[in-house]
This record gives C-alpha cells, sequence and structure tokens, in this order.
C-alpha cells in the first residue's frame, strides 16, 4: 500500500511578497495591485505549494473579486500529480473571477500541463514561451485600472 508523502513548507513573509519554499521547490506570491496577482515558481512544486497558494487565496481575496493571474513557470522542473489537480481544481472554479490567466512556460513537460489546465478551464490559460510578451502582458494589467469589487 502506497502513502501519501507530504512535503514540508516553510513559510515567510516581507513586504508583501509571501513565500512557500521546500527542500526542492518554491512558490512566491506577489499582489503589485489589487488586480493583479504574481506567482513566480522554481524547481519541483509539490501539492503542498498549491495548496499554500489556494489557502492563500481564500484568506486574502474576497469571494467575487475579479483579477489578472500571472504565473511566471520558467524555473519549474516538475510537479507532483497531486498539484496539477489542484490547480485544474481552481481554475476550473475560478475561471469567472480571472480576467486573464498568464503563465510563461520553458520546460515541455510544463507546458503539456498547463495546456491539458487550459483546455479544461475553457482554454482560458494564456501560454507564453517567451518573457517579453509575458511582460508586456503584465505591465497592460497593471497599468489598467481596477474592477469593480465584486462580479
Amino acid at each position: 500500500m502506497s502513502q501519501k508523502v507530504r512535503t514540508a513548507l516553510a513559510w515567510s513573509a516581507e513586504n508583501g511578497v509571501q513565500r512557500w519554499t521546500s527542500e526542492h521547490g518554491e512558490l512566491v506570491l506577489l499582489r503589485p495591485r489589487p488586480w493583479v496577482e504574481q506567482t513566480v515558481l522554481r524547481g519541483h512544486i509539490s501539492a503542498a505549494h498549491v495548496e499554500a497558494l489556494i489557502a492563500a487565496h481564500e484568506r486574502e481575496l474576497h469571494p467575487a473579486a475579479r483579477f489578472h493571474s500571472f504565473s511566471d513557470l520558467w524555473e519549474v522542473t516538475g510537479y507532483d500529480i497531486g498539484a496539477r489537480l489542484a490547480v485544474t481544481g481552481w481554475s476550473v472554479q475560478n475561471r469567472p473571477r480571472i480576467v486573464s490567466y498568464n503563465s510563461l512556460i520553458h520546460s515541455p513537460v510544463v507546458y503539456t500541463a498547463m495546456t491539458f489546465v487550459s483546455v479544461l478551464a475553457g482554454g482560458a490559460i494564456r501560454t507564453w514561451r517567451h518573457r517579453a510578451g509575458y511582460e508586456d502582458a503584465l505591465q497592460r494589467a497593471l497599468a489598467a485600472p481596477p474592477f469593480p469589487e465584486r462580479l
């Protein structure tokens, strides 16, 4: 019988930046504007990383808040199946709140996974293979006016 291995995460927060680190990966969450969420992920991403991010959403965002989501996955080397399942479930459930969903991806394995998640979320995720386009989209979102608080 197999047992689920739980990844231990260390959490820190400084100057509005939250960080969850494990032995093999890191997730950083920034909110440069109330309507823009930016995550940077590095290394191997576990289900625990994604669950921590989802918990931060639940704590900090109004349930009807609309926002742009930017995920820099350029340095992701792999992920647990539980991480992919959690991202998929959250993306599908929260699709009406996400005005734009952007992912910067280098790894072919991560690109394939995010393409699958995007299909399940109705084709909502824009995947970027070059940093310049991703950064341009981020700057446009930062310069845009805020959304009404609720849907």
